[in-house]
């Protein structure tokens, strides 16, 4: 019984009227009671959600926080991706000391790859012998440094162990990350 059905329970009311009166208060004691259920549901995922939102914004301060300006040459840029991909390895390995060491050893290889990568992709090339087909060099101008030459043999070297890097780290991957080994099984 609600508070209307108490107020006219002394009170002379036609039937019609009374019995109007009466399934008002029955849906409005109704409608409290569902608006106290979702209260109670609101409390519970907001205690869910909360925890939730803080790790989305610890985890964008980290993402800035170790990402580096976009405006950047292309091996900042994707030093900054490598330097993302350590410090989230870092975090999953905590703890798993051996393993971190190798990992930031990996990770250590594939950004001085990458920049031996940017002087072929982004540098000068040019051959040593006009008249004949040798084999071609790669060169990169730097300010105030003499520029970073990479002779034919150091650039096949260079894609190969950028090859070898990536096996590494997707086999690494695979061992030490399970939910990324399922994901690409």
């Amino acid at each position: 019984m609600g508070s209307i059905a108490v107020a006219i329970r002394g009170i002379h009311l036609p039937e019609q009227n009374k019995r109007k009166l009466l399934s008002l208060d029955q849906e409005f004691v109704e409608m409290e009671a569902e608006i106290q259920t979702l209260k109670s549901e609101n409390l519970l995922l907001q205690a869910k959600v909360n925890p939730l939102e803080r790790e989305i914004e610890r985890l964008k301060s980290q993402i800035k926080k170790n990402a580096l300006p976009q405006a950047d040459h292309h091996s900042k840029r994707r030093n900054s991706r490598l330097e993302l991909l350590s410090n989230l390895g870092k975090e999953r390995l905590a703890g798993k000391d051996e393993l971190e060491v190798k990992f930031i050893a990996l990770i250590s290889d594939l950004k001085e790859a990458n920049n031996e990568r940017n002087i072929i992709v982004h540098g000068q090339w040019w051959t040593n012998d006009p008249d004949g087909p040798r084999p071609a060099v790669a060169e990169k101008r730097r300010l105030n440094s003499s520029p970073l030459t990479m002779s034919a043999d150091k650039i096949t070297g260079t894609a190969s162990k950028m090859y070898i890097l990536s096996c590494v780290l997707y086999d690494f991957a695979q061992t030490h990350f399970p939910p990324f080994a399922d994901r690409y099984r």
